[in-house]
């Protein structure tokens, strides 16, 4: 109930809108990208390591859908491993986070994290204008990862899905169908806007200054000289 982000920007945000992370020294969150939003993270206790890599690096860390989680897009390199070495990737930031301490991990930013002591941080997403889009880009993968899962046996599915989309097998096609559609018609939605927004906008050379006119708002302003091609 206390928790609030208005020191970075958003009051608006709260308890309702954050997530609670707690473990202890080496648990860890393998490599991955979150689809939506971008990220920013309040460490609380303890310490915590950030691994960070621009979306440019994204096909030297091989990304997979595999196991497939909505929203999160995963890296087949395991960086819990100490013993690989990474030669095709050619920019990382390191990042050790302490207790005061605020992360902003911008939208598509890939990130392994470990906590280096037992830890406890809190996080909030913030949505940005690529979501909708997004929305939709994840709506068709959830529509092709259902109409594998259906129809296979248990220990495959238990491969495919993250333990927390496990539902996935029992979503009727019309559902997914249904929400494909809907993140489909935000997104002209959006493109309506916008394109209302610029019709509405009138630019400055759309009009012009009669000559007397100019004179007058150059001679209000101190010590401007009027330029001889005008006079």
């Amino acid at each position: 109930k206390d928790i609030t982000w208005s020191c970075v920007g958003f009051p608006e945000r709260g308890a309702k809108d954050s997530t609670l992370w707690i473990g202890t020294e080496g648990a860890h969150t393998p490599c991955h990208l979150d689809s939506y939003g971008c990220n920013i993270v309040a460490q609380l206790y303890g310490k915590k390591m950030w691994l960070l890599f621009e979306p440019s690096e994204s096909n030297n860390l091989s990304p997979t859908r595999v196991p497939y989680e909505e929203s999160s897009v995963y890296s087949n390199i395991n960086f819990a491993c100490t013993c690989h070495h990474f030669p095709d990737i050619k920019k990382a930031r390191c990042v050790i986070l302490e207790p005061g301490d605020i992360l902003y991990v911008p939208n598509h930013w890939w990130h392994y994290v470990e906590n280096v002591t037992s830890a406890i941080s809190v996080n909030t997403w913030i949505p940005v204008i690529s979501d909708n889009q997004s929305r939709v880009d994840e709506s068709l993968v959830k529509c092709f990862i259902s109409s594998i899962v259906k129809e296979l046996d248990v220990m495959d599915i238990n491969k495919i899905l993250n333990p927390n989309e496990r539902d996935l097998t029992e979503i009727r096609t019309k559902y997914n169908i249904d929400e494909l559609s809907y993140c489909v018609q935000k997104v002209k939605e959006v493109q309506s806007e916008n394109e209302t927004k610029n019709n509405n906008v009138e630019y400055l050379n759309d009009f012009t200054i009669p000559t007397e006119s100019l004179h007058n708002i150059l001679k209000n302003i101190r010590k401007c000289k009027i330029p001889q091609e005008i006079k």
